[in-house]
């Protein structure tokens, strides 16, 4: 049986995949960087809730660097490819 950290950790590694995936589609325009920087705020915010530092870290990056304003396209695809390596399965 299951524990309940058990059943919130599997729901989140499905949400963190569709973040991602959500964030990869908004990747391809630097006019989403907003809708791109939501996206990687909430990522952040549970990952670091359920004990997923590295993912925490990556999404925090994304989120610092599109808050700016002014990132390049190259950077955020750079960024969306950093945090696709620790997306968990």
């Amino acid at each position: 049986m299951a524990s309940a950290m058990d059943e919130l950790a599997t729901r989140f590694k499905a949400e963190a995949r569709d973040r991602f995936a959500r964030i990869t589609q908004l990747a391809g325009d630097a006019q989403n960087a907003d809708a791109i920087r939501e996206e990687a705020h909430k990522l952040k915010g549970a990952a670091g809730m359920l004990g997923f530092p590295e993912l925490k870290d990556r999404a925090a990056e994304l989120e610092i660097l599109t808050a700016s304003g002014d990132a390049a396209q190259n950077e955020i695809a750079a960024a969306v490819e950093a945090l696709g390596t620790v997306i968990p399965d």
